[in-house]
């Protein structure tokens, strides 16, 4: 339902056309426009569920718990990067994963499991900032929109970060 403005001035909530209310009210479509405030509240509502929908299929298959690591095995990952090899800083969290994992029997050494997380980062910023950046740009259309619900707009990604 939308609300509907006759000569500006809130005349009803309004489920069809405009044409059609101008018919069944018996006035001219042109003294009939939808409220942009209340449309543009709207668009923006429905953009920002589905942006929080398209977020959360990010994190699918991973706990809350361990999605709040990942700043720090980002962090370390980074700094055990950017040593040189006869230098590596300590990386508590990821020393601690990595020996947790191989005690029971994941074969891979520290440096796999570095690469493995910044691999996991990269993809993760990368889908984050798309859909950050189109949410972004279909707010802005919605804000400048004579009409905000004919703004579209897609959070579909054709990859996944897993693992």
């Amino acid at each position: 339902m939308r609300r509907v403005l006759l000569d500006g001035v809130f005349h009803a909530d309004w489920m069809g056309s405009l044409q059609e209310l101008a018919d069944f009210a018996g006035v001219s479509v042109a003294r009939l426009s939808y409220d942009a405030g209340d449309s543009k509240a709207a668009a923006v509502k429905r953009l920002n569920d589905e942006f929080a929908i398209a977020m959360a299929a990010l994190h699918k298959g991973w706990p809350d718990y361990e999605i709040q690591t990942w700043t720090v095995q980002a962090e370390e990952a980074r700094q055990w990067m950017a040593a040189e090899p006869d230098a590596k800083p300590l990386v508590p969290f990821l020393s601690s994963l990595h020996a947790q994992r191989e005690s029971m029997g994941w074969e891979g050494t520290l440096a796999d499991l570095v690469e493995r997380v910044i691999e996991n980062t990269n993809a993760y910023t990368a889908a984050t900032a798309s859909l950050i950046g189109r949410r972004h740009v279909a707010e802005r259309a919605i804000e400048a929109a004579e009409d905000p619900s004919s703004i579209a707009w897609d959070f579909s990604l054709t990859t996944t970060t897993e693992g």
